[in-house]
C-alpha cells in the first residue's frame, strides 16, 4: 500500500532594506520570487530574540505557517507559528510598517521608503499555499552595505596607511591578476 508524499512549501524572505521605522524585503515561494514585503524595523544582537509587538521584526530564523482562521479579519490567513514571546503574527496587505502590528506585510508593488502598494498578493499567497501539508519560512537578514562619507574616510585612511607602511604595496601584487 502506497502512503500520501507530503508536500512541503518553502518561503524565503530575504529582507534587504534596514531603517528604524521598517525593514522591506523579497519573498520567495519554493525558490521562485513571489512578492516584496514590509516589517517593522530589525533589532540587531541578543536583544533580536524577542519580538517587540508593533516595534520589532520577527528575528531572523525558521518558522512553521498554518492557514488558520482570523477573528480579527474574518477570513483564513498565513499564520507564523512559535515566534519567541509573541503569537498572532499574519501576512497580510497593507502600505507601510505603520499598517501593522508586527505582522509581514505583503504586495506584489514596493514604492519608496518602505511603501507598498495594497493588492492581493496575501491573499494569492494564502490561495498558492493551501494545497501543500507543510508549509516552512526562513527569515535571513541580506547584507547590508551603507557606506557613509566617514567610512569612506576611514578606509581612505587605512589603505593610506598600509601603503605607508610599504603592506599596500605587497598586498596589492598578491590581489591584481597577472597580466
Amino acid at each position: 500500500m502506497k502512503t500520501a508524499k507530503l508536500k512541503t512549501a518553502e518561503m524565503l524572505l530575504v529582507r534587504d532594506e534596514f531603517t528604524s521605522d521598517y525593514t522591506t524585503g523579497k519573498l520567495y515561494v519554493n525558490g521562485k520570487f513571489f512578492c516584496y514585503t514590509v516589517e517593522d524595523m530589525v533589532r540587531t544582537g541578543e536583544i533580536t530574540l524577542v519580538k517587540v509587538p508593533g516595534l520589532t521584526a520577527i528575528p531572523e530564523g525558521s518558522y512553521k505557517i498554518e492557514n488558520t482562521y482570523s477573528a480579527k479579519f474574518g477570513v483564513m490567513m498565513l499564520l507564523v507559528l512559535n515566534v519567541r514571546g509573541f503569537s498572532g503574527i499574519r501576512i497580510h496587505n497593507g502600505v507601510s510598517a505603520q499598517s501593522t502590528e508586527g505582522c509581514i506585510v505583503a504586495s506584489y508593488t514596493r514604492l519608496k521608503n518602505g511603501k507598498l502598494v495594497k493588492d492581493s498578493a496575501w491573499k494569492d499567497l494564502r490561495d498558492k499555499l493551501a494545497g501543500y501539508d507543510t508549509i516552512e519560512l526562513k527569515i535571513k537578514n541580506g547584507a547590508v552595505i551603507r557606506l557613509t562619507l566617514l567610512t569612506l574616510l576611514l578606509i581612505g585612511l587605512g589603505a593610506y596607511y598600509l601603503y605607508q607602511k610599504g603592506t599596500f604595496k605587497q598586498l596589492s601584487k598578491v590581489l591584481s591578476p597577472a597580466w
